[in-house]
């Protein structure tokens, strides 16, 4: 089992690394070519370089969303994940304490029919101790009777 936490950092500092890696690469600007330009086009030329400059900064930034939103989504699996492995523990865990409870119960149940034995065999030894000790008494009689 991964520890959540960990792996959550691990994303969040992979998307961190996406998103400074796109300002690097929206930084460097697409390779120049000169080729003959016309005063009359220059103008035009440049402003289709810029166009294209943020057009690429644009479509960096949308790469970075779509970067996050993958992220986001590993995260959250990441998340379900641990919430699914929590609920497995937490009902192992009750499952165990009802095994505990039924557990206690069949002690508890065992030491009362051990009492309970008890109390019987003490009845009886009392009952064979008493009679044991009237037959003794009788056989004193008896002998002084004899006697």
């Amino acid at each position: 089992m991964k520890h959540s936490t960990q792996s959550d950092l691990d994303i969040l500092r992979g998307v961190e690394a996406e998103v400074r890696q796109a300002v690097v690469d929206r930084n460097q600007p697409e390779a120049f070519k000169p080729v003959g330009i016309a005063a009359e086009d220059l103008g035009r030329l440049s402003a289709e370089a810029v166009q294209a400059q943020y057009e690429y900064a644009a479509r960096s930034v949308e790469g970075m969303g779509t970067a996050i939103k993958e992220r986001m989504a590993k995260i959250e699996a990441s998340m379900e994940d641990s919430r699914k492995e929590t609920q497995l523990l937490a009902d192992a865990a009750d499952q165990a304490m009802q095994r505990c409870e039924a557990d206690m119960k069949l002690l508890a149940e065992a030491a009362a029919a051990i009492r309970e034995k008890g109390k019987f065999v003490y009845a009886q030894i009392d009952e064979a101790s008493a009679v044991s000790k009237s037959i003794g008494a009788t056989a004193a009689e008896f002998k002084a009777k004899l006697a």
